[in-house]
This record gives structure tokens, sequence and C-alpha cells, in this order.
């Protein structure tokens, strides 16, 4: 099989995409940004995709020059299934050890459905239990060989929303997840449409408060980033990154101001 992927940084590669925002996909349709980072002694991933078997990110690892068998740690940014269902098997291909949020942890344990679901928004089903190697508290540290991740709790598209910010060489890099998505340019809209601000999906289900997801927001700005890599979508720079979550927490404070938006949208799903 042919690897696709993309160098993002130094030390840095992404290894899997769906096809969010009319890009090519780099590995399943449905699966989230797949993050690869090379810590010098070990690499890691961020985030698994969607498939529950998923050779594609396997060779896309191959085509950026590495071994699978090298990849130590899986990060999870939360519980949804197009950023977890790779998990369980890319432990037992690789050995790697999984690392996730406490209540990430539990619904995976626990297969709680709404928390996880399959491919398609609203359509919620259990899954196998998985358990998770080590649950991570807001503010833990995590080497990566010579790349160190801290985990930011970062509750707001879903309760269980991690977080990370990491240093890998010269680079501050935040691992955004659905928490912020930023500017992204929408191909599948028009060649030149760039949307402002986007935020993961939110739903009565999953999502936390509106006024908790503002403040995860805040304290995302006041990190001191050079890169945002977010769990759709394309990379922002530090300046881009600024701008996106400034405009997201606008998106919410209209919300919060007109609560019949909310209801509007939920309705209208």
């Amino acid at each position: 099989m042919a690897g696709k992927f993309e160098w993002l940084a130094e030390g840095i590669w992404l290894v899997g995409r769906g096809g969010w925002g009319g890009v090519e996909p780099l590995s399943k349709p449905t699966d989230s940004n797949v993050y690869l980072v090379d810590g010098g002694g070990e690499l890691a991933l961020v985030d698994t995709g969607s498939g529950a078997e998923c050779p594609e990110l396997l060779a896309n690892v191959r085509a950026a020059g590495f071994e699978p068998g090298r990849i130590s740690k899986v990060f999870l940014t939360h519980a949804h299934s197009d950023h977890s269902a790779g998990a369980a098997w890319l432990r037992g291909i690789t050995g790697a050890r999984l690392y996730a949020g406490p209540l990430t942890a539990r619904a995976l344990a626990e297969g709680e459905r709404y928390l996880i679901g399959p491919l398609q928004p609203f359509e919620r089903c259990p899954v196998a239990p998985l358990f998770i190697d080590k649950w991570l508290c807001d503010c833990d540290t995590i080497q990566v060989g010579n790349a160190k991740f801290t985990a930011l709790s970062t509750p707001g598209h879903s309760t269980d929303s991690f977080c990370y910010s990491a240093t890998v060489g010269n680079l501050r890099v935040l691992f955004s997840g659905d928490t912020a998505i930023g500017n992204q340019p929408r191909k599948d809209i028009g060649p030149a449409v760039v949307l402002k601000g986007l935020l993961g999906w939110l739903d009565g289900h999953w999502s936390a408060p509106l006024g908790t997801y503002r403040a995860s927001l805040e304290r995302l700005l006041r990190a001191r980033i050079d890169l945002m890599l977010p769990g759709h979508g394309a990379s922002n720079d530090a300046a881009t990154a600024r701008s996106g979550i400034e405009a997201g927490i606008k998106h919410l404070q209209r919300i919060l101001d007109d609560p019949e938006l909310y209801v509007m949208f939920a309705v209208a799903r």
C-alpha cells in the first residue's frame, strides 16, 4: 500500500486526514487529522482516525520515513469515533500506550454512545470497551523523546475535550482537537471560501455549557504558540490561530446573548 503524508514542521507530519473541507483524504474519508510527532528517541500520534483497522495510517507513517513500531505513545483529544476508533488497533499493532483525559477514558471503557458514536453526527451507538493506559489530569506533562507534551483540559465541543501544548524542537505547538478548528478554507463550499473561527460541532448530547466552552477558548488565547494543529482542516500559524480563536469566542457569545440561536440550530439538525 502506497503511503501519503504531509510534512508540517520540524518533527511533525500529517499522516491521517479525511475529506472534511473538500480536501483530498490521506486516509479514511471519515478520519480526523492524525499527527505524527518525532521526539528523537520515540514517536507519538495525536488522535487515531475513524477506522477499527487503519492500515493506511501505518503506510503513511512508513512513507514519512518511520517504522510504526517506534510509536510509543498515542494522545487522544476526545472520544468521538472519528478521533478514537483506531486506538485499539494501533495499540495492538505497535504496542503504544494510550493517553487521554478521564472522561474520555471512562467513555471508551464503558462504550458511552453519546461521547463516542459512529461516523455520522447524531447516530450514536455502543462500541467495544477500550481501556486507556494513562488517564491524564489538567497540566500533566509527558515526554516523547525530546518533545514535551502538556495536557490541557478544554471542555467545550465535548465535555471530555483535551488539547495538547507541545514543544517540538524549537516550535511551540497546540494540538487543538475539535476545541478550536480556527480559520479554514472550505473547498467544498467554494474555491475561495474561508470560514472564520470554526469550532467543533455543538450538541446538547455531548457539548459542555457554552460559558465553559468560552472559558476554554480564552485559556487557549493565553497560550504562547507558534502553530495550531486542529482536529480537522489546515494548520494555523500563531496570528491565524489567535484570529480564529477570537472569532470562535465571538460566535459563542452571540449564542449566549441569544439562546434561541442554539435552540434553532439543535432543532434544525
